[in-house]
């Protein structure tokens, strides 16, 4: 038993040797024993679209607290900022209210083409700097972009490649890196994006952010996954056919779709494809141009 209590004694001795080493340590600061832990909200958006030069150049993002009692100012820094980006020094909470908006603006000469980058920073000590748990944290950093216009012409391919129904030309937008964002994919009021890789010669679809929880069919098998829309596109021309029903394949693997940058021609495979008629087509394709 002395044996034990020696060598229990010994480490002691060593841990408290070892703290006493590093003379620069400091405890953290204790937070306010009612801190209203102010932080960002998750239902922000990282990457802001402003279609035209005339879009508002003055960006919200939501700050929330956990509670609603008292008028609070909180100090807001913006860092890594790209030139010409200002933001208000301080976000304001007023009594009763416990949501209130960092305020971003861009520079009066912004236009088509041009994109920015900034870091904002919440402080103070009704800030928690220690939580991992609020959802929005307390540094948020997002862009703005004023996407450059486009057109996009489209055509579908029946299965046996010789048919194909009358072209359409949608407007988009190009997000950079080969995206592009469709507002009215084929006159449906939803929007789409589509994804053009010169690199690996492929193209591929993807669900818009706020267009995933609505008018939308998502469907998995062996080939891949599928984004469905279940409403009337397009009216195809004179014989006054639309398009009813779409399944576009999404699939990076090759094979399953193409894109030629140095043309800005591709297709993607549709899997299954109904008329308002009637007729109906499997793996055919959705062939475009970037105009």
């Amino acid at each position: 038993m002395k044996k034990y209590l020696y060598m229990i004694t010994l480490l002691m001795a060593m841990v408290l040797a070892g703290c006493s080493d590093d003379d620069s340590y400091e405890a953290a600061e204790a937070l306010k024993s009612d801190c209203q832990q102010v932080h960002f909200s998750a239902d922000n958006t990282t990457k802001s679209l402003l279609y035209g030069s005339d879009a508002s150049k003055t960006l919200k993002y939501k700050v929330v607290r956990n509670t609603k009692n008292g008028t609070l100012t909180v100090p807001v820094a913006l860092t890594k900022a790209t030139a010409g980006v200002t933001a208000a020094p301080s976000v304001t909470f007023s009594d009763g209210d416990s949501v209130a908006y960092a305020i971003v603006n861009l520079p009066d000469t912004a236009k088509e083409g041009d994109s920015f980058a900034y870091t904002l920073t919440l402080s103070g000590d009704e800030v928690d700097p220690y939580s991992t748990l609020l959802d929005g944290g307390i540094s948020y950093t997002a862009s703005a972009v004023y996407p450059t216009a486009v057109n996009i012409q489209f055509y579908y391919l029946y299965s046996d490649y010789t048919n194909y129904t009358d072209y359409w030309t949608d407007k988009a937008y190009d997000l950079g890196g080969g995206e592009y964002q469709i507002p009215d994919f084929a006159g449906s009021g939803h929007p789409l994006i589509i994804h053009a890789d010169g690199s690996k010669g492929i193209a591929y679809p993807e669900l818009a952010e706020e267009n995933k929880d609505n008018a939308y069919d998502l469907y998995s098998d062996d080939y891949g996954s599928y984004i469905g829309m279940q409403f009337s596109l397009y009216p195809w021309g004179a014989d006054g056919m639309s398009l009813s029903y779409v399944y576009l394949l999404v699939s990076q693997t090759s094979g399953y779709s193409s894109y030629d940058s140095s043309t800005k021609t591709g297709w993607m495979y549709v899997y299954y494809m109904q008329m308002s008629t009637g007729k109906e087509d499997y793996w055919g394709s959705l062939n475009f141009t970037i105009k």
